[in-house]
């Protein structure tokens, strides 16, 4: 009886795995999760436990926080720590009173992917445990594993996506749900705000966050042309204006084989400043010093969003990024072909968003608000 005196909650995703975004994810999970039952008792299953550790340093000397690792493959059996690990995550599943699953983009079109991810929500199931899933990412969804992957979680206790197309996409599967799933905006619009550091000198600062979505090199043409305009357009901004270039991956390992292509056609007039990001607030405070921000991925958009009056110039590179897009005018937004086609006007809108006018200073702010309403959802699991 010891072992229940406290609400125990298993939370799991793709964490662990050198995402930023998925780990600002967890940490927002997290804060919602405590600031509404301080006394739970929180075990978070991820992939690599030291991928995950480098992320979130902190969690690990918080006494009501564990840190499992899941078994990602049949050869992590062969060892007894891995035994060991496993045998842990089902004991902890089996034990707790709340089963959260997300956030994050973890239905996508790979069943690679999703059988991996949904290997402890299928032990929640198994042990009838409630399951809470928490504002996922649904791509459009044609493979048929994945589709029968994704009918476990047709009769979990509460579904909620990110967006509209991921419900759309949901709901061709799980049809019979259409009145259960809740639209509720990624945590992260709701991670910490901050306010923008002040320039204290001229020379004004860019951030520039890149996803490669191409990492196949499948079309190297479509490649080179991105990036021969892409640096075409920095190249003339730095004839006139001096600035220095913050490059802050959120996926290093992925995203800096595209910058190194970039990094080669840049002006020397530029000073690059390459950074090892490794938490999510040091990604939110890296980008509180920058006077605008060009990114691609979902989650620097997002937790750049939480930097008050941060001009952003979002790049669609992706369904989640062009789902985004929707909310906004068009001009705020340019696609991979834009910035092929259209260089001067990529070039002409970042000279805009710096003139001061606080042009591209989206207003994420019913995003945010959404985001948070999570929590209203939540409690009654909790408390």
């Amino acid at each position: 009886m010891k072992y229940k005196s406290k609400k125990r909650i298993v939370i799991s995703a793709a964490y662990g795995m050198g995402n930023l975004g998925d780990e600002a994810i967890c940490d927002t999970i997290i804060k919602d999760i405590l600031s509404i039952n301080k006394n739970v008792v929180l075990t978070v299953i991820v992939i690599d436990i030291s991928k995950f550790f480098k992320s979130h340093p902190n969690l690990f000397s918080i006494k009501n926080i564990k840190i499992l690792e899941i078994v990602k493959n049949n050869r992590d059996y062969l060892s007894f720590e891995k035994i060991w690990g496993t045998m842990s995550v089902i004991i902890d599943i089996f034990y707790c009173d709340l089963f959260v699953w997300g956030g994050g983009g973890i239905i996508r079109n790979r069943p690679d992917w999703l059988s991996l991810y949904i290997i402890p929500l299928r032990i929640a199931k198994f042990f009838k445990k409630r399951i809470f899933v928490w504002s996922i990412g649904v791509n459009k969804i044609s493979n048929k594993k994945v589709i029968n992957l994704v009918n476990h979680i047709k009769d979990v206790d509460f579904i909620s996506v990110r967006d509209k197309e991921s419900k759309k996409s949901l709901e061709e599967i799980l049809f019979n749900l259409r009145n259960n799933i809740y639209v509720i905006n990624d945590p992260v619009f709701h991670f910490d705000s901050i306010d923008r550091k002040k320039n204290n000198h001229n020379e004004l600062i860019i951030g520039l966050n890149l996803a490669f979505w191409k990492a196949d090199l499948s079309d190297q043409k479509s490649v080179n042309d991105f990036i021969n305009s892409l640096a075409y357009s920095l190249n003339k901004l730095s004839e006139i204006k001096q600035y220095t270039l913050y490059y802050l991956p959120t996926a290093q390992k992925k995203d800096d084989v595209l910058f190194e292509y970039l990094y080669q056609k840049l002006s020397k007039n530029i000073n690059i400043e390459k950074h090892i990001v490794d938490t999510p607030q040091e990604f939110l405070d890296l980008s509180s010093k920058l006077d605008l921000f060009v990114c691609s991925r979902l989650h620097a958009i997002i937790l750049a969003s939480n930097v008050k009056d941060l001009p952003i110039i979002p790049i669609i590179y992706d369904e989640k990024v062009l789902n985004l897009s929707m909310f906004f005018k068009e001009d705020c937004f340019f696609s991979i072909n834009d910035i092929i086609q259209k260089p001067e006007i990529f070039l002409n809108t970042i000279l805009d968003a710096m003139d001061g006018s606080k042009k591209n200073v989206l207003d994420f702010s019913e995003f945010r608000s959404c985001s948070i309403s999570i929590k209203e959802y939540l409690t009654p699991y909790i408390i």
